[in-house]
């Protein structure tokens, strides 16, 4: 408790009151009541003097609402960038970039080559284009 409330900057007997107020708090209420949501509902509350709003539980259960519970779909998102810039692709413009990556993320395979056939069919059209032909 001590190493927290330094690294914190608060003190020591400060952080324990709040800890020991949080958890006979916690204890009163039922299973069900001990939700996030209603623990955070509960501090705003008037007439629950035990916690302020500046306090540090206050303050700590708030940043973990907000904080996500894992990185997938982050790893996600830097896969996808990976799969669309390639070697063959080093000099696509982040603007183009972010404009592929929004389109794949937010809509299904099939639409997207959907959109990816619609694409090239308007390239092709636009004014003659030279074909290598490879024979196998």
């Amino acid at each position: 408790m001590e190493e927290i409330a330094s690294h914190f900057n608060i003190e020591p007997e400060d952080l324990q009151l709040q800890w020991e107020d949080f958890c006979q708090l916690m204890n009163s209420k039922k299973k069900d009541q001990r939700t996030m949501d209603s623990i955070i509902k509960d501090f705003k509350r008037e007439d629950t003097s035990l916690i302020t709003p500046n306090s540090f539980i206050y303050k700590q259960l708030s940043t973990a609402l907000v904080l996500p519970l894992s990185t997938a779909k982050a790893e996600r998102v830097l896969s996808k960038f990976k799969l669309i810039k390639t070697a063959h692709r080093s000099s696509l413009k982040t603007a183009n970039l972010t404009k592929i990556i929004n389109i794949k993320l937010n809509c299904s395979e099939e639409m997207f080559e959907g959109i990816l056939q619609a694409v090239a069919k308007d390239f092709m059209g636009a004014k003659k284009r030279r074909f290598l032909n490879i024979d196998p």
